[in-house]
């Protein structure tokens, strides 16, 4: 799933209504969410930093009212289409790494850490995506929720422990080597 979402937020050759629609949806995901929520943040390492180091006051560019001509520069650089770039390489990355897993739970018995990582990646994905459409209000929450909850679920189920041989299946292969 996260795999083909990150295909269809990178490019329109795999399914180019469903890149057009989240395309349309970005310029207010980017502008009225994530690019104010960013511009706070940084306009809070700012002050704190400035408070901290006197120096710093310069190269953030205290403005009049609080504001940091450094945060509002680096706000600016997020743009909806490279915001969605960047959403959809990481879903790309962290399904890559969820299907590559497969390989090593089951039989072996263990699960493979970066898909543990890619795991927790998405969750928080998910979390911002359904923070967002909350936001706007648009009635989109609902799929990021339930993805978010099932990636919830796979975390938190027991790994699977390797399959133990019984006594005589090992004294048959021993018979076996013997002849």
């Amino acid at each position: 799933i996260f795999l083909l979402s990150g295909l269809n937020k990178t490019t329109d050759s795999f399914h180019r209504p469903t890149h057009l629609f989240l395309a349309s949806m970005f310029p207010d995901i980017c502008r009225k969410v994530w690019r104010p929520i960013v511009e706070k943040c940084l306009t809070f390492l700012c002050h704190a930093a400035c408070r901290v180091f006197q120096g710093l006051e310069t190269y953030c560019g205290k403005a009049d009212g609080g504001s940091y001509q450094l945060a509002t520069d680096v706000a600016s650089w997020m743009t909806p289409s490279s915001m969605m770039q960047t959403i959809g390489q990481v879903e790309i990355w962290c399904g890559m790494l969820m299907l590559i897993s497969l390989a090593g739970t089951g039989s072996r018995g263990y699960r493979v850490p970066l898909a543990e990582l890619s795991n927790v990646v998405l969750i928080f994905v998910m979390a911002a995506a359904v923070y967002t459409h909350i936001v706007l209000r648009d009635g989109h929450f609902l799929a990021p929720a339930v993805l978010g909850a099932l990636l919830v679920v796979r975390l938190a189920c027991p790994v699977p422990r390797p399959k133990k041989k019984s006594k005589k299946s090992k004294s048959k292969s021993s018979k076996n080597l013997s002849v």
